[in-house]
């Protein structure tokens, strides 16, 4: 059960954390402050291939992993249905 509480907040903190980090943008998404827009630019070193693959398998690792598992756990209770069969508590 507390496996899914961490799941709903995980993007709640990652969005607080970007606006946190963004400060000045927020305030423009907001309407109270106006920033020169510039366009966007590719940067001088790009990140290399194990920064790449080491972001993507901590993303594997802490999000998509606790849904498989919760998935799995939901399998092994109530073979090859997806919902509960009637008369059992959810």
């Amino acid at each position: 059960m507390y496996i899914l509480i961490f799941l709903e907040m995980v993007p709640l903190m990652a969005v607080s954390l970007i606006a946190v980090l963004h400060w000045p943008q927020v305030q423009a998404l907001l309407g109270r402050r106006i920033i020169r827009s510039t366009p966007p630019q590719l940067k001088r070193e790009p990140l290399g291939l194990p920064y790449a693959l080491g972001a993507l398998g901590m993303m594997a690792v802490f999000e998509v992993l606790p849904y498989c598992e919760e998935a799995l756990r939901d399998w092994k209770a109530n073979p090859g249905r997806l919902t509960p069969p009637a008369g059992q508590p959810a």
